[in-house]
């Protein structure tokens, strides 16, 4: 799995630095960066990346605020020299929040994080399930929250939260 990865910082030499870290690292597909906020919140409405790594204090656009604004899938790490915001990165859904001076093994260790995250949601997105006719309604199932099925002469108890009694198992290709 590769994950596209974006940077955005006023700092020249920190973007680059984020730059070839992510380069350094197989999974990572740098796609680019920018040093203004703005633009670079343009760049991540209209095309898809998998990974921000942002910086928090810019001019006119805060990393805080920039966050709040992008799509939920985009996984971010905070790249900071800031270590009071990092209460407040988390409640954004941060993956990471990485202090500068940026030091390769830790950049390495919260992108492995990153990869985990967006595998993890790859999975769920592709979780198995069956469709069972309940009450002459089809009702989805994810194979995951069965708990045990029990075989009741013609019917099937299946128990899960709540429990579905149904007569008919419906498998669809997946």
């Amino acid at each position: 799995m590769k994950l596209k990865c974006y940077a955005i910082d006023d700092e020249p030499l920190a973007l680059e630095l984020i730059s070839d870290n992510a380069k350094r690292i197989d999974f990572l597909d740098y796609v680019g960066g920018n040093t203004s906020a703005t633009k670079g919140l343009d760049f991540l409405l209209n095309n898809k990346v998998d990974l921000l790594f942002l910086d928090i204090q810019m001019p006119k656009l805060t990393g805080v605020e920039l966050a709040r604004q992008i799509p939920e899938s985009t996984l971010v790490i905070f790249t900071t020299a800031y270590d009071e915001y990092a209460v407040t990165g988390f409640e954004l859904n941060a993956v990471d929040y990485v202090l500068k001076p940026i030091d390769f093994f830790r950049f390495e260790k919260a992108c492995n994080k990153s990869l985990e995250v967006a595998e993890w949601r790859l999975g769920k997105e592709k979780e198995k399930y069956i469709f069972i006719n309940a009450e002459h309604t089809l009702v989805r199932i994810l194979l995951y929250d069965v708990l045990y099925i029990e075989g009741l002469k013609d019917y099937v108890k299946i128990f899960l939260i709540p429990p579905h009694l149904t007569s008919k198992i419906s498998l669809l290709p997946m």
